[in-house]
């Protein structure tokens, strides 16, 4: 038996045992069979434990119902099948957020992705992939916890919003060989194998699963603007789009420059207490605009203007029971990640001044890091009731940055390389939690870390949580944490020609108060919490004013022709506060062939600013929810689910800079799906969907125009109305899949 079966029976026979000597002692089927539709988790405090006693609010998001609800990817498992956490499209990568608080284009730093246990957010930009560019295949994941609530007492920098951990099959649950096609009609196709076997290797058993996959997407096309710039207030020239675009004026049908290509795999091996995990996958992507602070615009609809993330990494773990008291578990890992973005500008004032019809700009940035962990758990009762973890983690990082200009007919450099970044650093992390169930009916949880950051200082992270047994069935929670994001080195460190580098910047801090009452009845799940957060020192792009720039022209950060338009510099300019509640129901009904859930958050955030009023969180949502159930008919009958995806009305990511403020409207997502086995071959399924989107428009300003710019003189220009990214409202889906091979 496994280390982590043994978990989990123990976990099951205390439970179990705790409820034969409660007040509540008579063993009723609805009794067992609320027993076993708990989930249990791991990610919380690093252990296996009951979802509603976790400290946190935490969901578990099934590969059944990944399957049957027709998921593709990690952001369409959040949006449809979670509680308060909620993903925002902007036609490249998704943002993600929860509780109220979503940051516009933050690369999902403030989230931290693990992948069985591997963090996988990298050090130069801090970012994570939650859309197809993680590059998970679906079939190969077992389950998805979603804890909410900062998560840094384990964890370190990021978990600020919370921790996702993407959980994939042992051997046995993904047996055999797997084939899988399917395709978006006229919109993408994807192609996938794995297989998951137990080979003997010296008379040992050892497990081996893998996945590989790729994926293509192309299209659809969109039309955008018009949007009239007339002049280049520069060269006193109409502003040029390119081969493909109007000069003077941005937009057009765009047919060829929105797309995406993701191959990726993955591959796990165990033998006795030994994991090696190996993953690599490529994320090309491309859109017909450029995002908010790009001080050129690109050309339009043009496909060679592209971003392209490659990562790869191998986490080694081993982990040993050496005593029936103490649980030693080592890890080492490494990782790498670059990322590139080129764009071509045909409207590049230095460029036209020396004769070259277009420039090509290229941005290479590089991430490497390497780290070890050493975990212990002492299990001093050996049963679960008195427990104390302590671990240590430590990493070696090394980023690169560069920003250089090419002539695009000819590709010779026009510059010197600029932004020139080249730097490394080591972090170190220790971490405490004593779990105590002194009663059946009372649960502790207390735990801290402390973060030695080269650049930062030392942070320190606590949590501290108690869960109570109210009445039959129902488990109260109260919780408080506390979490940091150390500011990535894109942010202090980084400069090019529309960005200056920053001098002082100060790692984000969240602090976070919750209570949760988590319900069972049978085979219902209930579960209600309200929660209150505070944010402080949110590092943010801040637009720099005509002053600012003249005075960063005088100091030799900006040029004269860059400075010229618009520039940043990343700065810590805000806090938040944000409270509201989580609410969600699930169950099923029928022996299990109907099946339902639903969610909904509510929540209020408030930004503040010493030079402004309060103001709503751009992009954030103050409502979201999902509603879906399905329904299994019987014998080789197919299975029927439908679901709903809502937001509410939300301010846009440039929402104060027009007149009237421009917000985007509700969006209503809905998907159905069906899927079955195919009777003529043994084996062989099938899956298809439709999905219909409502709104057809999402909260991101595009184009050239971007509400108040500064002209050289510093007068405010205000361009109206903004254009929103456009949404690609209504996809069919097909695919097929054949499993063939293993005990079968």
């Amino acid at each position: 038996m496994t280390a982590d079966k043994r978990a989990v029976a123990a976990l099951l026979g205390a439970v179990l045992l705790a409820r034969a000597e409660s007040a509540f002692a008579d063993e009723s089927t609805s009794d067992i069979q609320a027993l076993l539709n708990e989930s249990v988790i791991t990610t919380a405090s690093k252990s296996t434990e009951r979802g509603s006693t976790a400290p946190a609010t935490s969901t578990i998001l099934t590969a059944e119902d990944i399957r049957t609800y027709g998921i593709h990817s990690i952001d369409e498992a959040i949006d449809f099948l979670s509680i308060g956490a909620v993903t925002s499209y902007t036609m490249r990568a998704v943002d993600i957020g929860a509780r109220g608080v979503l940051l516009p284009r933050d690369q999902g730093d403030h989230f931290l992705l693990l992948v069985d246990g591997h963090a996988v957010n990298e050090a130069l930009y801090g970012a994570a992939r939650f859309e197809r560019g993680a590059g998970i295949p679906m079939e190969i994941v077992d389950h998805i916890e979603v804890i909410l609530g900062p998560g840094s007492v384990l964890y370190g920098s990021n978990a600020m919003l919370g921790v996702i951990n993407v959980v994939t099959k042992r051997a046995r649950g993904f047996d055999g060989t797997h084939v899988v096609v399917e395709s978006e009609i006229q919109r993408s196709y994807r192609a996938a194998a794995g297989a998951g076997y137990e080979p003997r290797i010296f008379g040992t058993k050892s497990e081996l699963t893998l996945e590989l996959e790729y994926y293509r997407q192309d299209g659809p096309a969109f039309n955008f603007g018009p949007q009239v710039l007339g002049n280049d207030y520069i060269t006193g020239q109409p502003w040029r789009f390119g081969p493909n675009g109007t000069d003077g004026v941005w937009g057009g049908r765009a047919t060829r420059s929105y797309y995406s290509e993701v191959p990726a795999g993955i591959l796990t091996f165990r033998i006795k207490n030994l994991q090696i995990a190996l993953h690599a996958s490529m994320y090309k992507r491309a859109a017909p605009f450029n995002n908010l602070y790009f001080p050129i615009e690109s050309d339009f609809n043009d496909p060679d203007n592209y971003e392209l993330d490659r990562s790869a990494w191998v986490d080694i773990k081993d982990e040993e029971q050496l005593s029936r008291l103490l649980r030693l578990t080592a890890r080492v890992y490494g990782d790498t990640f670059d990322y590139q973005r080129q764009m071509d500008v045909s409207s590049a004032a230095e460029c036209l001044k020396i004769g070259v019809s277009t420039c090509q700009d290229r941005t290479i940035g590089v991430s490497r890091w390497t780290g070890a962990e050493l975990q212990t758990s002492w299990d001093w009762l050996g049963n679960n009731n008195l427990v104390t973890l302590l671990g240590v983690d430590g990493r070696v990082r090394t980023v690169r940055n560069a920003n250089d200009t090419f002539d695009k007919d000819t590709g010779v450099a026009l510059r010197s390389t600029i932004g020139y970044l080249k730097q490394s650093d080591q972090i170190l992390g220790a971490y405490l939690q004593q779990t105590w169930q002194p009663t059946p009916w009372l649960g502790t949880n207390l735990g801290a870390r402390l973060d030695l950051d080269e650049r930062f200082g030392r942070r320190f992270s606590p949590r501290a949580a108690v869960s109570t047994q109210m009445w039959h069935g129902a488990t109260l929670k109260a919780i408080y944490s506390e979490a940091f994001r150390a500011p990535s080195w894109q942010e202090t460190s980084s400069s090019a020609p529309y960005q200056i580098r920053s001098e002082s910047l100060r790692p984000e801090t969240v602090r976070s108060a919750e209570a949760v009452l988590d319900q069972h009845v049978g085979s219902h799940h209930l579960l209600f919490g309200v929660f209150r957060s505070w944010w402080s020192d949110l590092v943010e792009a801040h637009l720099l004013t005509a002053a600012e720039i003249v005075e960063a022209q005088r100091r030799g950060q900006l040029d004269l022709l860059s400075g010229n338009h618009q520039a940043i510099q990343y700065r810590n300019v805000a806090s938040i506060e944000s409270y509201g509640f989580n609410a969600g129901y699930d169950g099923s009904l029928g022996e299990g062939s109907f099946r339902y859930g639903a969610s909904l958050t509510g929540a209020l955030a408030r930004q503040h600013e010493e030079s402004r009023p309060d103001q709503a969180l751009k992009v954030a949502p103050q409502f979201f929810g999902n509603l879906r159930f399905s329904y299994d008919l019987p014998g080789d009958l197919p299975t029927l689910a439908v679901a709903a995806h809502y937001l509410a009305r939300r301010p846009t990511d440039r929402v104060f800079e027009f007149n009237p403020p421009a917000y985007a409207p509700p969006q209503l997502e809905l998907r159905g799906t069906i899927t079955g086995p195919l009777p003529v071959v043994k084996g062989l399924s099938y899956r298809g969907s439709a999905n219909y989107a409502f709104a057809s428009r999402a909260a991101y300003v595009i184009g050239p125009n971007q509400g108040i710019n500064l002209s050289p003189t510093g007068v405010a220009a205000i361009y109206a109305p903004p254009e929103l990214v456009p949404v690609d409202q209504f996809r069919v889906m097909v695919g097929l899949q054949y499993d063939f091979g293993g005990s079968q």
